[in-house]
C-alpha cells in the first residue's frame, strides 16, 4: 500500500491497511459532485516524524501485483473486435492484427499475457488512418520508436 501525502511538498510512503471501514462516507458539500471518503487506519513501515494523526492523504491500496511480466500502454490495445488485438511490424514492415491474451490492467498498462514475444514491433495506430493488414509503414527513429504509413 502506498499513502502519499496531500499538499505541495507531496511524499509517498509505504504502509499496511490495519482498519478499513466496509462502507464509504459520502461529504455533503451541497454540490451533486459530493465527495466520498473511506474511515481506515494505516501503520507506516517507517515513522515519517512529520504526518499527524487525522492528517488528509491519498491512499493506494495495491490489491494485486505481478513483477517480470509483459506491459503495453492501455492506448495500443484494439478492442473493436471479439478478441483484443495490437497491431505489430512484421518483416517486411508490413502491419498486422495479431489477437492477444490480456492480464491486470492498470491505468496507464495492460499485462499482455499471450500473442506478443520479445522483440515484436508494436504500433500505436494513428488517429487520423484506419489501418489495414498489410500496410507498409516507416519506423521513425527519435526519442521513441513510432511508426508513420507511407
Amino acid at each position: 500500500m502506498r499513502v502519499t501525502v496531500i499538499g505541495p511538498n507531496a511524499q509517498i510512503y509505504e504502509g499496511v491497511v490495519h482498519q478499513l471501514s466496509p462502507l464509504a462516507i459520502a461529504e455533503d458539500s451541497g454540490s451533486s459532485s459530493a465527495q466520498a471518503s473511506v474511515p481506515a487506519t494505516i501503520k507506516l513501515e517507517t515513522p515519517t516524524g512529520s504526518l499527524i494523526p487525522g492528517a488528509q492523504v491519498s491512499v493506494e491500496i495495491i490489491v494485486q501485483q505481478l513483477k517480470d511480466v509483459v506491459v503495453l500502454p492501455i492506448e495500443v490495445i484494439q478492442r473493436d473486435a471479439p478478441e483484443p488485438y495490437i497491431w505489430i511490424v512484421d518483416a517486411q514492415s508490413r502491419v498486422q492484427k495479431q489477437t492477444i491474451e490480456l492480464g491486470l490492467e492498470g491505468v496507464t498498462q495492460v499485462e499482455i499475457k499471450s500473442g506478443l514475444k520479445v522483440g515484436d514491433k508494436v504500433v500505436l495506430p494513428p488517429s487520423d488512418v484506419s489501418l489495414e493488414p498489410g500496410m507498409v509503414v516507416e519506423i521513425a527513429k527519435g526519442d521513441g520508436e513510432e511508426g508513420s504509413e507511407k
